[in-house]
């Protein structure tokens, strides 16, 4: 019994470290950030999605604000 109970254990604690590496909040802590459509709240993942004059919404470690694109490079 104490052996399935160490194996448990042991899985447990790799899901947990699993569950940290890939929570978004550790990178925002790093200083990357995660920017959203203010119109629809979508993840831009691409500049072929943004249009001048669109508002986003910026969030970092600490909080989130907001950012009107004013110009765009490729």
């Amino acid at each position: 019994m104490e052996r399935v109970i160490k194996l448990k254990k042991d899985r447990l604690e790799r899901t947990s470290h699993t569950l940290h590496l890939i929570n978004p909040q550790n990178l925002l802590n790093k200083g990357y950030s995660i920017v959203f459509s203010e119109e629809d709240g979508s993840v831009i993942s691409s500049v072929n999605t943004v249009v001048k004059d669109q508002i986003l919404r910026i969030q970092v470690s600490d909080g989130n604000f907001s950012s009107i694109v004013k110009e765009i490079s490729k």
